[in-house]
């Protein structure tokens, strides 16, 4: 599992697409590097990166809703240091992968 820690464009390029260009550019070498999947951490009301998560196929699920899973979210959150944020973002990059396993990951093992 690889994580996208964070990822930012200056304002004076914001709205060109750079954004969704280096989310594209991480996903290339996750699977480089076979990553079964790609995750980021993200908060409520950052709709920018919601909408390139989105549109490039990322599953968003609430922190609130990893219980869902059968997971602990609390545990999930510390062992992605991800305090500040409220959603998980996931997207399969392996065959014989799915969001369910690779939230368990998370949880037992964290990255």
């Amino acid at each position: 599992i690889c994580l996208i820690y964070y990822l930012g464009v200056i304002k004076e390029y914001r709205g060109l697409g750079i954004g969704t260009i280096l989310m594209v550019s991480c996903e290339e070498v996750f699977s480089w590097w076979d990553c079964k999947a790609s995750i980021a951490t993200v908060r409520y009301g950052n709709n920018v990166i919601l909408r390139i998560l989105s549109k490039l196929g990322y599953t968003l699920i609430p922190f609130d809703d990893l219980n869902k899973y059968g997971v602990n979210p609390y545990t999930v959150i510390a062992n992605l240091h991800a305090y500040d944020d409220d959603i998980l973002a996931i997207k399969i990059l392996k065959e014989g992968t799915n969001i369910t396993k690779v939230v368990k990951e998370l949880e037992e093992e964290g990255i």
